[in-house]
């Protein structure tokens, strides 16, 4: 290799490609010449012969044309990257290049290695990823089976609950249904029968003296480390605007209150012979719905620690005393026939309840039936109406009695005991007769709180027990009843 004028050239001999030997030879002879060549006897050339020799040409001319290119190319190739050399690599490429040309060989070597070891990482590498992914994939699909089938088990939980709860709603709403009817039998509107069924099915506790003045009470204890055990607190307070029960399990005052109202009706010797004349009576009018008895005392004093001792006791009113309220399941027992001086405060429990019966008491405020202009003995008619029915909706409120408890109904409120028994459907007339529950109710005769009554609603409620009275004036069962609330009267105006 020698340079000539600043730049690589090859050998003279590679300059140009002589031409291969057969391509000389390859030359066209004519016929009358080719024919003198074979002996001159007038024989012709073979044609297949001449086809394969005219190959065969063709052939070589395209080698060596096509050799002639590839080193056209590479020469191109290494022109171009001699002429990127500097000065001082080209001298150094013309003092050894032998030992340039081995130093290239290695460094390709060294990149070939290199790419070739970067591929097998990079084929690692691929296929740890793959093999990951993979795994993923597979957890993936057997996560998606696992919760396919929980789905499909969640989804057939659901549609037999959803079977469960629409039997239970269709029982509950026949149940509903058959109630409303047995009350409206028994005397209610149906308007009302069917809010009240509502009512004992969305029961709701009233507030108890236990939650808050019970705290109170036993904040007060807790100063005083000389409190006796059993002592009746002497702070208990109420409120007796609002309806309350209150428990013999629940706090000290309600426990106190429950033990005092036990020891006080205990003062009447006369208890359990009346309970007893009351259910003969009703065994024998199958046609009342129920009865009142009222009970005999000597005794009249009520503890006076709670602020609502008899005021009438030191006169020895017997018409103030307790009374024993008879109700057959269902019965529309509303006004002063049927349920002691309606609108005046008073003490309720239970006395007597069958097995198998239920009792309530189901306590609407006076005043929307007033403030509508209606007369308190046309409540009933007023139930039925869309205003009343809301109006019961809306203010009414409902507690279930039960044993050892005792519940406040405040002033200026209608007290409506409710019976309820299992419908059976053999035996009703005896069951009619047998199951009757009966109340104990005690009206205190508190003038201080009368006195907290509205005075319209006040005159309508006394006129209410005074026309009662004064329509069976005849009658000695409520003579003495119809003094004593004569004289309450009296102390309210003062």
């Amino acid at each position: 290799m020698e340079k000539h004028n600043g730049s690589l050239c090859c050998d003279s001999d590679d300059e140009e490609v002589a031409p291969p030997p057969s391509a000389k030879k390859a030359k066209s002879v004519a016929p009358s010449e080719a024919a003198s060549r074979s002996g001159g006897s007038g024989s012709t050339l073979n044609p297949l012969s001449f086809m394969r020799e005219k190959a065969k040409v063709r052939d070589e001319l395209q080698k060596a044309i096509d050799g002639r290119k590839a080193k056209s190319s590479t020469w191109s190739k290494v022109q171009a990257s001699a002429a990127k050399l500097s000065d001082a690599q080209r001298r150094q490429l013309d003092k050894d290049p032998a030992r340039v040309i081995i130093h290239i060989d290695s460094a390709m070597k060294t990149v070939s290695s290199l790419l070739d070891e970067l591929e097998g990482l990079r084929s690692s590498a691929l296929q740890d990823f793959i093999g990951r992914a993979e795994n993923a994939l597979e957890q993936v699909q057997v996560a998606n089976n696992d919760g396919e089938a929980e789905l499909q088990a969640i989804q057939f939980l659901l549609q037999e609950k959803n079977k469960e709860v629409k039997a239970e709603a269709n029982s509950a709403r026949y149940i509903k249904t058959r109630l409303a009817n047995r009350l409206t039998s028994g005397g209610y509107s149906k308007v009302f029968a069917r809010t009240v069924v509502n009512m004992i099915d969305n029961i709701q506790k009233p507030k108890a003296l236990d939650e808050d003045d019970g705290k109170k009470a036993k904040a007060l204890d807790e100063d005083d480390d000389k409190k006796a055990e059993g002592e009746v607190p002497a702070e208990a307070k109420f409120d007796p605007s609002a309806l309350m029960v209150f428990s013999d399990s629940g706090d000290d005052i309600g426990k106190a209150l429950v033990t005092a109202i036990a020891e006080y009706g205990g003062k009447a010797a006369d208890t359990e012979v009346k309970t007893k004349s009351l259910l003969d009576n009703m065994a024998k009018k199958t046609d009342w719905q129920g009865a009142m008895v009222r009970l005999t005392m000597d005794d009249h004093d009520f503890p006076k620690e709670f602020d609502f001792h008899d005021k009438l006791s030191e006169e020895g009113a017997a018409g103030t005393t307790p009374w024993l309220v008879a109700c057959r399941p269902f019965a529309w027992r509303v006004g002063p026939h049927a349920w002691p001086l309606p609108g005046l405060g008073s003490f309720v429990k239970l006395h007597k309840l069958p097995e198998g019966l239920e009792a309530y008491l189901v306590m609407i405020p006076m005043g929307i039936v007033i403030s509508e202009g209606v007369a308190l003995k046309d409540m009933q008619a007023f139930l039925e109406t869309d205003t009343g029915a809301q109006a019961s909706r809306e203010h009414g409120k409902v507690v279930k009695l039960t044993e050892g408890s005792v519940a406040w109904v405040p002033y200026a409120t209608f007290c409506l005991p409710v019976v309820v028994c299992e419908d059976k459907a053999d035996d009703k007339k005896a069951s009619k007769i047998m199951q009757t529950a009966v109340f104990w109710s005690w009206v205190p005769f508190v003038a201080d709180l009368a006195k907290e009554v509205d005075s319209q609603l006040w005159t309508a409620i006394s006129k209410w027990n005074s026309d009662h009275f004064a329509k069976n004036s005849s009658l000695k069962l409520w003579a003495d009843r119809s003094e004593s609330f004569r004289k309450f009267l009296k102390l309210v105006e003062q």
